[in-house]
């Protein structure tokens, strides 16, 4: 199970010793060898962290998801990456609410929240949310 730091550490050269071990196993369950599991809170965060601290564009970020979810051997687990990817960035603004409009889908169940920004995203979506 990989955690955000793994996974910041193989994207970016913020610590050249944890990037090269973080290659490894990467290329290891590319190999075969090994798997490792990915959950959805890990993909939130490293999310919010490539973009708030980082500043890497959406376009990049979704290369990265892109081409580590293609790696054999790895899994993203609870994310359907297809779905939030049609609503994110456009016409979803925030990955984070991405992920929530696409559950909110599978259950058929409207999204109560204040944030009329975000309402007006889910409308635009064809994602059904409450007017509270």
């Amino acid at each position: 199970m990989a955690d955000t730091n793994f996974l910041l550490s193989y994207f970016t050269d913020r610590n050249l010793i944890q990037q090269k071990i973080a290659t490894k196993y990467i290329e290891s369950s590319f190999e075969g060898k090994s798997t490792i599991h990915i959950p959805e809170t890990t993909l939130t965060e490293l999310v919010y962290v490539l973009t708030s601290v980082y500043n890497r564009p959406v376009s990049e970020i979704k290369l990265m998801i892109h081409a580590i979810d293609r790696t054999p051997g790895i899994f993203i687990d609870g994310v359907d990456l297809f779905q939030i990817f049609s609503l994110w960035p456009d016409p979803v603004k925030d990955w984070g609410d991405a992920l929530l409009a696409v559950q909110s889908s599978y259950l058929n169940a409207g999204v109560l929240s204040f944030d009329r920004a975000f309402q007006k995203q889910l409308t635009l979506a064809g994602i059904l949310n409450e007017k509270i």
